[in-house]
C-alpha cells in the first residue's frame, strides 16, 4: 500500500515537470543520476517509477512465480546487454555505409540538428520517436526524429517489444523482497531503460541502473552487505573504462576532420584547429551548416574539454 501511494506521488510528479518552475527545482537534482537532465527525461523517469511502484503487487501473482526471482533480473541484464550491443553495430553500419571512421559524432541536421555516435547512443530514442510523437506534449523534449531515416525500419518493432520485456521482467524480479529492495531495482530498472534509450552502455542513467541491479543481482541474501559491492563496481568500472579508452585513443589533438553530407550523398571534407572545444564546434558547426548540408561527421578530441 505504501509503494503505491509513493507511485502516485511519481505519477503527479511527472506532470508537475511540464511546470518550468517546477523543473527548475527538481532537474539539478536528477542531472546527478540522469546525466544532462533534460525534461523528456525527467517526465519519463518520474513516469516508470510511479508506474513501476502501482505495479509492483504484479510479482505476487503465482502465475509468475515459477521462475526465481533472479531469473527475471537475469532476463533484464540479458536483454539490456544485448540493446546496447546492438545500438553500437548500427552506429558503426551507419559510418560504415559512410566510409567514414566509426570513431566520429554524427549529425543530422534536418529536420532538427540530433547528434549520435559509439559512446553516446540515440539509436534507440530515434527508432522510438514515432510512438513519442504521439504522446509528447511539449516542445522542448527532444525525440531524434531526424536520426530516423539512417537507421533499420525494424529498430522500432524490437525497441518496442525489448523495452518493454524489460519492464515487464524487471518488475516480476520485485517479488518477495522488502520496500526498500523493491524501491532500489525500481530505481535501477528506470535509469537503465532511460539509459538504453537515451545514451547507450556508456551513459550514466545505463551505469547507474547497472549497478543497482548488479548489486541485487549479487546480493548472496535478503539484506545485502558491503561485499556485494565488489562485483558490481568493478562491472562499471570496466564499463567507464573501455568508453574513456575508446575516446582517448581515437582523439586527434592536431585537428578535426570533418565530412559534410549533401542531399546526393556527396561528401564535402574539411579539417578545424584542434583548439577548439568538442562540443562547442559540434554546436557551431550545426549552426554553420543548416540549409547547406543534410548532415555531417566529426571526428573526437577528448582533451579538448579540459
Amino acid at each position: 500500500m505504501k509503494l503505491r501511494v509513493m507511485g502516485l506521488f511519481f505519477i503527479i510528479m511527472a506532470f508537475l515537470m511540464l511546470n518550468p518552475h517546477v523543473k527548475n527545482l527538481v532537474t539539478p537534482f536528477t542531472h546527478i543520476f540522469l546525466m544532462g537532465s533534460s525534461e523528456g527525461k525527467d517526465i519519463l523517469f518520474f513516469s516508470l517509477m510511479g508506474l513501476s511502484m502501482i505495479l509492483s503487487p504484479l510479482s505476487e501473482n503465482r502465475i509468475f512465480k515459477k521462475f526465481n526471482r533472479e531469473v527475471y533480473l537475469s532476463v533484464v541484464l540479458f536483454l539490456a546487454f544485448l540493446s546496447y550491443l546492438i545500438s553500437e553495430i548500427i552506429e558503426i553500419y551507419i559510418r560504415y555505409k559512410f566510409s567514414v571512421s566509426p570513431f566520429t559524432t554524427f549529425v543530422v541536421l534536418s529536420p532538427t540538428p540530433t547528434s549520435t555516435s559509439i559512446l553516446h547512443s540515440h539509436i534507440f530514442k530515434a527508432s522510438l520517436s514515432p510512438i513519442f510523437q504521439k504522446f509528447v506534449i511539449s516542445k522542448n523534449i527532444h525525440i531524434g526524429t531526424s536520426l530516423l531515416h539512417y537507421i533499420p525500419s525494424w529498430l522500432t518493432v524490437y525497441a518496442t517489444i525489448v523495452l518493454f520485456l524489460i519492464y515487464f521482467f524487471g518488475l516480476l524480479s520485485l517479488s518477495e523482497r522488502k520496500i526498500i529492495q523493491k524501491i532500489l531495482i525500481i530505481f535501477g530498472l528506470s535509469t537503465l531503460i532511460i539509459g538504453i534509450i537515451d545514451g547507450g552502455i556508456f551513459a550514466t542513467p545505463s551505469l547507474v541502473g547497472l549497478f543497482i541491479l548488479f548489486y541485487m543481482k549479487f546480493a548472496t541474501t535478503d539484506s545485502p552487505t558491503g561485499k556485494n559491492l565488489i562485483k558490481p563496481t568493478l562491472i562499471i568500472l570496466i564499463i567507464i573504462f573501455i568508453g574513456l579508452a575508446l575516446d582517448i585513443t581515437h582523439s586527434n589533438t592536431k585537428f578535426y576532420e570533418v565530412t559534410a553530407l549533401k542531399n546526393n550523398n556527396e561528401k564535402i571534407y574539411s579539417y578545424m584547429p584542434g583548439k577548439y572545444n568538442e562540443r562547442w564546434l559540434i554546436n557551431h558547426l550545426t549552426k554553420k551548416f543548416e540549409g547547406k548540408y543534410i548532415a555531417f561527421f566529426m571526428s573526437w578530441n577528448f582533451f579538448s574539454y579540459w
